[in-house]
């Protein structure tokens, strides 16, 4: 007697044969096991008596100031109050010491803001931004770009309470500049607590 399979696990079992009936690999950055020292400098953005907060850097698209920055208990907070693009808080770290290591940058944010009114044509949003170069660039000279990531956290845009995010990188054999910070491109207001970068250990 023939046997005739239901729609639905015909399909079932024909994608088990299209995959071996296996699972897809696990993504090691996913479950690394992270800890020890904050290899970040001043993370509880401490203001000197000029209102800085070494080795925190700050930045804007130029023209009129568009950004406020502010510093208060343990708290960085972003506003915009102008038409420039781009805000970003920075620091850099010493690649070449942490070639080799996987890194997981993380922060807790709390996020007022919208697209709407943005007129740029760069993605919008707010949060986390880390930068890696190294080797000499041939044709351009300096150092090639090896990584650039600019809040690919979820969230990043929108209205929201205190909420952790992060990302996991590492840090190639070849590295000679590590920047990590904020970015904010969108208009409204960003805050930023509790940044820390820890070494990790995949599983």
């Amino acid at each position: 007697m023939k046997t005739i399979l239901p729609m639905a696990a015909l399909a079932a079992l024909l994608c088990t044969a299209c995959d071996g009936g296996q699972s897809p690999p696990d993504n090691p950055a996913a479950s690394a096991r992270c800890g020890g020292d904050n290899l970040l400098g001043n993370p509880d953005f401490a203001a000197n008596a000029s209102g800085a907060a070494p080795p925190w850097r700050s930045s804007q698209h130029a023209g009129e100031q568009s950004f406020e920055l502010t510093y208060k208990d343990g708290t960085a907070s972003i506003v915009k109050v102008a038409s420039q693009p781009w805000f970003r808080l920075v620091q850099a770290l010493p690649a070449r010491e942490l070639r080799g290591n996987l890194l997981r940058y993380s922060a807790e944010l709390k996020l007022d803001l919208t697209e709407e009114g943005v007129t740029h044509g760069f993605k919008i949003g707010g949060g986390l931004v880390v930068t890696l170069r190294g080797d000499p660039d041939p044709v351009m000279g300096g150092d090639r770009l090896l990584l650039s990531e600019q809040f690919e956290h979820e969230p990043h845009l929108g209205t929201t309470d205190w909420v952790s995010v992060s990302t996991t990188f590492e840090v190639p054999a070849n590295a000679t500049r590590l920047q990590v910070g904020f970015a904010q491109y969108a208009n409204g207001a960003m805050q930023i607590r509790q940044p820390a970068v820890h070494r990790c250990q995949a599983d």
